[in-house]
C-alpha cells in the first residue's frame, strides 16, 4: 500500500495497519531517499559480486 500526500509535511508515516512507518511518496524528498536506497543496494551488490569474483 502507497501513502501519498503533498499536503502532508512529514516524509515518514505510520502505516494505518500494522506496525511500521511508510514512506509518503507526495513528499519531494521521498523519490530521492527511494533513489538513494536503491543506489545503495546496487552498490553492495556490485561489491559483494566483484570481491567473489577475486577470491
Amino acid at each position: 500500500m502507497f501513502y501519498s500526500d503533498p499536503r502532508d509535511p512529514r516524509l515518514f508515516v505510520l502505516r494505518r495497519s500494522g506496525l511500521g512507518l511508510t514512506l509518503n511518496f507526495g513528499h519531494p524528498s521521498a523519490r530521492l531517499a527511494l533513489l538513494g536506497l536503491f543506489g545503495a543496494l546496487a552498490l553492495v551488490t556490485t561489491l559483494a559480486t566483484l570481491l567473489a569474483a577475486l577470491t
